[in-house]
């Protein structure tokens, strides 16, 4: 008698520690499933969202969230599914010193936690169970929090979670080390650009110093040669003013370069004092109307009340706001088709201390890859690498530069086909006037 009942009992054993194997085998088979599929990984792909689907096959719950211990002793979310909880942090205290220390602990209500009475509304919410594994990656600690809305996790869940701690450990360190390698790659990405644009700034700046240096030394040769006095007056002095016109642009460029280096090496120094703007304007315009006049483009200027009757008084250095005025002026010419009109227009905002000058053009527009470049240096309103317009790309570069040393700010508009316009919001009002350094 007790012989067979010594079988059976051993033959329920087997069969419980039977089904036991079965569970560890088929535990081992998806962890492996899930280490597999991290190394598969695509570097686009998040690890720590494929371990959590992984993991929510064969552990059902509601929500996953990654804690970290913070600089001043709080923890905070750094990963999260759904990821609503990333960056919401929660005071430190024993229980989650506990669990990082390596004990797997279960709870049927978060809210009990002292760690959880005053976390955020927007937290997931104190009633709650939560499961929290430790984590460990690199030289950090962290808590695996996985939690259920319905009911608690019992011993079989939390002796399947433990299991599957070290692959969300490997999960979590994988996510970091791709988001480095990503940074990497921005960068890289970012340093080839430029790499390229500065050399297409060397190519266009060969062809800008080029041209007006050939026409310098091209009509000084005629000049110079033997047979001048067969030339007619009017020849020679047409001659004469082309060298004169080379001279004068080959000073600009040389003057933005030195200009854009001052801005960048913090040399610049501007004197902000309360300036008319209608005089600015005024003096940019009248600079620019044979430039417009040569290209049948008609400049329109349209200033507000306040600003005409002497109120539109701004903070600004006048020789940079001017300068910022020709260039903005000057592109807007530039890129507008013949018989076509740039209008300068100015807008009061008294409440917000504010004064917008707008100059807008109908030409051919920005594309939208391109606008969001502008302001970078060696970067041309161009879309394609032709020659179409002339320019070395500093002026937008500096006009950002000379706007932000005196607290103004540049908006750009465009529409491709349909034109640019370029905003300058100037302070209205002086405030410490003086001497400013450009950083």
């Amino acid at each position: 008698m007790n012989s067979y009942e010594d079988i059976h009992e051993a033959m329920v054993e087997l069969r419980l520690e039977n089904a036991r194997l079965r569970t560890d085998a088929e535990h081992a088979e998806r962890l492996l499933s899930v280490i597999e599929s991290l190394l598969r990984l695509d570097i686009d792909d998040d690890p720590f969202v494929s371990m959590v689907r992984s993991l929510r096959s064969v552990l059902p719950f509601d929500g996953a969230m990654v804690l970290t211990s913070l600089d001043d002793g709080r923890m905070g979310c750094v990963a999260a599914d759904p990821p609503d909880a990333c960056g919401l942090e929660w005071p430190g205290g024993r229980f989650f010193d506990k669990v990082m220390a390596g004990k797997v602990t279960a709870t049927i209500r978060n809210g009990d936690l002292a760690e959880w009475r005053d976390i955020p509304a927007t937290a997931p919410s104190p009633e709650d169970a939560g499961l929290f594994l430790p984590l460990h990656f690199r030289a950090q600690h962290g808590i695996l929090v996985l939690l259920r809305r319905s009911s608690g996790f019992d011993r079989d869940d939390i002796a399947l979670a433990r299991k599957y701690g070290l692959a969300a450990s490997h999960a979590f360190a994988a996510n970091q080390d791709r988001q480095v390698i990503r940074d990497n790659m921005t960068r890289a990405l970012a340093a080839e650009e430029a790499s390229k644009a500065k050399d297409l700034f060397v190519a266009n700046m060969s062809h800008e110093l080029r041209t007006p240096l050939n026409a310098i030394i091209g009509f000084s040769e005629v000049l110079s040669h033997k047979s001048l006095g067969l030339l007619d007056p009017d020849k020679r002095r047409e001659y004469a003013l082309d060298i004169h016109s080379s001279g004068r642009h080959l000073l600009s460029i040389v003057n933005n370069l030195l200009l854009y280096t001052k801005i960048g090496a913090g040399q610049l120094v501007l004197s902000v004092e309360p300036v008319r703007v209608d005089h600015v304007i005024d003096q940019a315009v009248r600079m620019l109307e044979n430039e417009g006049r040569a290209r049948n483009i008609a400049i329109e200027v349209e200033i507000d009340g306040d600003a005409a009757a002497g109120s539109g008084l701004v903070a600004a250095d006048g020789q940079a706001l001017r300068q910022i005025l020709i260039n903005v002026i000057g592109n807007a010419i530039k890129f507008s088709k013949p018989g076509g009109t740039v209008s300068v227009s100015t807008a009061c905002e008294a409440e917000a201390g504010r004064l917008t000058l707008c100059v807008r053009d109908r030409g051919c527009g920005i594309p939208p890859e391109v606008l969001a470049q502008l302001g970078n240096p060696f970067v041309q309103a161009e879309s394609a690498y032709s020659r179409s317009y002339q320019g070395t790309g500093l002026g937008l570069a500096i006009c950002y530069g000379l706007a932000e040393a005196m607290g103004a700010e540049i908006g750009i508009d465009s529409q491709v086909g349909a034109g640019t316009a370029i905003s300058l919001r100037l302070p209205t009002q002086a405030g410490e006037a003086g001497a400013r350094r450009v950083a």
